[in-house]
């Protein structure tokens, strides 16, 4: 079967027939056709109308079993797994020969790791369910090994025992799904981890089941979050770890880790404020010492800075380093490397990394100058003249060619104005000379200038109805528009929208 939010039959509870031909007893006349038009809704996709006639069924003829099982696999098609096994349950509690309804529930045990209930009901399945048997147990020794190698500390066999039981079918266990996400924390994956996690979380909630509010996740998202650089949020799962069962002594110990990790980046980065570079330093290097700290990407990059404030370079390149491969997607570790790189000499290696930091933002005209330089230092290593060298920021005043240029960009990054203008327009030439300087004053800035006689389709397209129109863009969505040449508005609509574009990565 598949996961939850599959809204169509599978195979394995194939509505048409739920009760797999089982008709040894009925329920009422109004009852069974409940029943047959549940059946109907249920393979024409519509599983959630079919729900609710199941359901009417049931109310009708509480004891009929094949009722009951008819709402377990529209239940379980829905992901709502905990309910469909309840139904499920009272299906073969009313008929302990229905073997269809063993089957289905068979296999709710499996995808939810319950193997031993699972080989039970497998057993009295009949022909059908030999086979289920075999799985559940091989699951069976995938997950024991699972759990054996996480208590081990063996984090590649953790994941990929847990991997095989998820594979395997058991894709709704949520102790599973914690151990790999538990395992991918330690071995440094934190966004797939994250992932693994509330995957867990959702799991657990869709199973109805008491995981739910076991403190073992909270303490896991505890962790993980601190290792994203979400510290606020890892105290808060910490805390609420210990709320949730406050005799637990790991979940009490994991609170005092999370909470040592947070305040020793708040003591650095208040000294670091301060202009105590060297007090930040050891504040930062305390909160890498602690169990939870090691390796810590956001911390490790943080000293990085103070140890570049200190021109200890080499240090800090060393910091930088470790945060960028312990998270790769973290720019400012990558941007504090380069940093070290340039002040080493290392400038091949800084044009590299500042190269990748450009291709995420292009319009940072901030990273765009520092490009630049390292550019420029790398052809002076060279022996290469650079006293012809200049520096174009990123953006400026485009005339568009084409209705596809002028979409490409305005649904691109950075802040984009689309100016539309007309050459008989005298507002437009008075406007001109204001709209030609906007890019020197906002560097970064990208004006695309359309010419409505050119361009009459896309105008029409835009809904220009008169000139100039701006029509203003963010991150590719629209976020204001001016018409008539209003240039104090066009500069306060400008300058309120860059701050958030070009902002330093």
């Amino acid at each position: 079967m598949g996961g939850g939010d599959k809204c169509t039959p599978s195979s394995e509870d194939d509505a048409h027939d739920v009760n797999g031909g089982h008709e040894k007893q009925q329920g009422s006349k109004e009852a069974e056709e409940l029943k047959n038009q549940g059946n109907e809704l249920y393979q024409a996709g519509r599983v959630k109308d079919a729900l609710s006639k199941f359901d009417e069924a049931v109310s009708k003829s509480p004891d009929v079993a094949v009722y009951r099982a008819n709402k377990a696999a529209a239940l379980s098609s829905l992901g709502r797994l905990g309910e469909a096994m309840l139904e499920s349950k009272k299906a073969v509690e009313l008929d302990d020969n229905y073997a269809r309804a063993h089957e289905r529930l068979a296999n709710l045990c499996l995808r939810l790791g319950r193997f031993k209930e699972a080989k039970k009901h497998f057993e009295k399945a009949g022909e059908g369910g030999k086979d289920g048997q075999k799985r559940a147990d091989q699951l069976d020794q995938h997950a024991k090994a699972a759990l054996c190698a996480r208590d081990k500390g063996e984090w590649e066999k953790a994941l990929r025992e847990a991997d095989a039981t998820i594979q395997g079918g058991a894709d709704a266990d949520c102790t599973l799904l914690g151990v790999k996400a538990e395992a991918l924390q330690n071995l440094g994956r934190s966004d797939e981890a994250e992932k693994a996690r509330a995957q867990a979380e959702k799991a657990a909630a869709d199973a109805g089941t008491p995981a739910i509010r076991d403190p073992v996740i909270s303490m896991l998202r505890a962790k993980i979050a601190a290792s994203t650089g979400n510290f606020d949020g890892a105290v808060a799962a910490a805390e609420r770890a210990v709320k949730l069962d406050p005799d637990n002594c790991a979940a009490i110990q994991t609170l005092k880790q999370v909470r040592a990790l947070a305040n020793a980046r708040t003591r650095g980065n208040d000294l670091f404020k301060a202009g105590d570079f060297g007090g930040a330093e050891k504040a930062y290097s305390e909160g890498l010492e602690t169990p939870l700290g090691k390796e810590n990407a956001f911390l490790l990059s943080n000293r990085a800075a103070a140890r570049s404030k200190q021109g200890h370079w080499e240090e800090a390149l060393a910091d930088a380093d470790k945060a960028t491969r312990a998270y790769p997607n973290y720019s400012k570790a990558k941007l504090r490397r380069a940093h070290a790189y340039r002040n080493l000499g290392r400038h091949e290696e800084a044009v590299r990394d500042l190269e990748e930091l450009a291709a995420a933002a292009p319009y940072d005209a901030d990273l765009g100058r520092e490009l630049w330089e390292a550019n420029r230092e790398l052809a002076q290593s060279r022996g290469e003249d650079v006293s012809g060298w200049k520096f174009t920021p990123p953006g400026g005043l485009v005339d568009v060619t084409s209705d596809q240029q002028y979409r490409e960009r305005v649904n691109g990054p950075g802040l984009v104005v689309g100016y539309f203008t007309a050459t008989w327009c005298g507002p437009c030439r008075q406007i001109a000379p204001v709209i030609k300087k906007l890019p020197e004053k906002y560097p970064g800035l990208s004006i695309m200038k359309v010419d409505i006689d050119s361009h009459q389709q896309l105008a029409a397209a835009e809904g220009v109805a008169s000139v100039p129109t701006f029509k203003v863009y963010k991150n590719g969505r629209k976020v204001n528009e001016i018409t008539g040449a209003n240039a104090p508005l066009l500069d306060q609509v400008i300058s309120q929208n860059l701050q958030d574009i070009l902002k330093k990565v």
